[in-house]
């Protein structure tokens, strides 16, 4: 720090300097006993974490200072007061390495956060300088021997029985420690409470499938998907009684799916699909879309929306009008969302829908569309900013009555500050 090579003239502990979204994971020393970061606003106030180790990384992420890097703080939190800010840290280098856990073993650590005021000088141009006088100042809000006392009392106390039980964990662990009962083997962290689904919930159906009984889901949806391997043994000889249920089936159909027995898996969901199950339809269409195979994804994705009538859940539709629109089948994008009721019709299907009329040139339906705001962006998602560039050289080309081609798109146009996500420097004189 304060310099790296993808960006040698740009300070980078100065993240509203950074042109472009990006994300920067540092590395602290393991022999450092309590690592820390602080974010410091321009009067000097801001937000700490400080931690024991093993959470050794930290890391930092920009969304850049352009009109559309700004846009997406604000969408993320509100408009006009103040930027979103995330502090993270972790056990692994990055978020895309593994931290491995051996099983039954203990990872334990003490997280703190806190505000913070730190000396003035946290924010003159010499990074070596600002970084001893703020490492004072964390070291005098919060020392390092007060991170270790507390860790070390708060360690002690981790074990010891329940008091007031303020929050369960959740039924997952529940369930694992119902299988470790019947195999006799310890449970969970037994100093955490993870208890038992509800009775009649849709979790505690699968306890049943330990006692070897089958499963029953509603006609609306699955049942909760446990996928562990570990379940995989109880639930296959469930599934293979002849009373088998189809709920039990499609459990097992997804669980050798998703533990890389891919034809056994589809072998379960066709026998399902020839019964009319969407669920087990749209299943074999992800199955193909993860294997590459778009036109057969679209084949599934279609024949579920057909058997559901819109009835069970709006992903159906949604599945197949983005499958249509993968395969170019663009007038009919359109006229499967005209078809569908307006009061039925989803952000997702509308984002999706604008794709298929700017090439059919609905204007007047793309304008409305331009004016709403959308809960369903992506972080990295340009939205609706191609689908305008587009729109405006189709509109150009019509008033001027000459063909459009592709190279008719001007990216330079100013965008609408409100359509704008784009996280790369672009002029910000809107």
């Amino acid at each position: 720090m304060p310099y790296q090579p993808n960006l040698k003239d740009v300070d980078l502990s100065y993240p509203k300097r950074i042109p472009y979204s990006i994300e920067y994971f540092f590395q602290n020393e393991r022999t450092q006993a309590s690592p820390w970061e602080i974010s410091i606003e321009k009067d000097c106030k801001g937000f700490f974490e400080r931690s024991t180790q093993p959470l050794t990384t930290r890391k930092m992420f920009c969304w850049g200072d352009g009109i559309g890097g700004n846009h997406w703080c604000d969408y993320l939190s509100q408009a006009g007061k103040g930027h979103y800010i995330e502090i993270q840290a972790g056990l692994a280098p990055t978020q895309t390495h593994t931290a491995v856990i051996d099983g039954n073993a203990i990872v334990s650590f003490t997280q703190f956060f806190g505000a913070i005021v730190a000396p003035a000088c946290a924010q003159i141009e010499d990074w070596g300088k600002a970084l001893v006088e703020v490492s004072r100042c964390v070291e005098h809000t919060l020392p390092t021997n007060s991170v270790l006392k507390q860790d070390k009392d708060y360690s002690e106390k981790a074990t010891l029985p329940t008091g007031e039980l303020l929050h369960h964990g959740g039924y997952y662990g529940g369930l694992e420690n119902a299988r470790r009962a019947v195999i006799k083997e310890k449970t969970l962290s037994p100093h955490l409470m993870f208890v038992a689904p509800p009775q009649h919930s849709e979790y505690s159906q699968w306890i049943n499938v330990l006692n070897g009984k089958q499963l029953i889901g509603s006609e609306k949806k699955p049942l909760p998907y446990v996928t562990d391997q570990l379940w995989l043994a109880s639930l296959e000889q469930v599934a293979q009684h002849s009373n088998a249920t189809e709920e039990t089936l499609f459990q097992y159909g997804v669980s050798l799916i998703e533990n890389n027995q891919i034809t056994e898996g589809e072998a379960v969901l066709h026998k399902l699909a020839e019964n009319q199950n969407p669920w087990a339809v749209s299943t074999l269409a992800i199955s193909a879309q993860r294997n590459g195979d778009i036109k057969l994804a679209l084949k599934y994705f279609l024949k579920a929306y057909e058997i559901e009538k819109g009835m069970l859940d709006c992903s159906f539709a949604e599945n197949a009008m983005e499958a249509l629109g993968n395969n170019g089948f663009i007038i009919e994008v359109w006229d499967m969302f005209e078809k569908i009721p307006v009061t039925s019709r989803t952000e997702t299907m509308t984002m999706i829908a604008t794709a298929a009329a700017v090439k059919l040139e609905k204007f007047e339906f793309l304008e409305l569309a331009f004016e709403k705001e959308y809960a369903c962006i992506r972080e990295g998602g340009a939205g609706l900013c191609d689908i305008w560039v587009k729109y405006m050289a189709r509109k150009k080309c019509k008033e001027q009555n000459i063909p459009f081609t592709e190279s008719c798109i001007d990216d330079t146009l100013t965008l609408p500050a409100h359509l704008n996500f784009r996280m790369f420097n672009e002029k910000k004189d809107v």
